[in-house]
């Protein structure tokens, strides 16, 4: 009785594991030293604030922006998306936003789960 269920194991019998299932143990992310990804995500902080680095990764905002951009907690409190759009637009990054919103919408077939959902705003 102490064999019971290990046929399921092998995969020639009837009721058997997939022989070839997918691999759950494939590593996904990158392994990398803890000082190291420290200096990069200081690194990539700090390069919010050139505005020829960032309108390079292609985000569009107006001339007159300061980056980083700053605001007050009381954005917070914002529960509709109609004052939030007024908002982004009053600041002068709504076409960004726009262009992220345009670019989120293409389906590919099999990637749909891969691509953004939209833009990223950080509290």
């Amino acid at each position: 009785m102490g064999r019971f269920g290990h046929s399921r194991l092998c995969p020639r019998n009837r009721g058997r594991a997939n022989e070839l299932s997918t691999r759950y143990s494939k590593r996904t992310a990158k392994s990398m030293n803890r000082k190291e990804r420290r200096v990069a995500l200081d690194s990539a902080i700090a390069a919010t604030g050139s505005k020829d680095l960032v309108r390079g990764r292609g985000h569009k905002f107006d001339e007159d922006i300061e980056l980083p951009l700053v605001v007050t907690d009381e954005v917070e409190t914002v529960t509709k998306s109609s004052v939030a759009k007024a908002f982004l637009s009053a600041i002068g990054v709504w076409d960004d936003i726009d262009r992220v919103k345009k670019r989120a919408r293409k389906i590919r077939v099999g990637r749909t789960g891969a691509l953004g959902g939209g833009p990223l705003l950080v509290c």
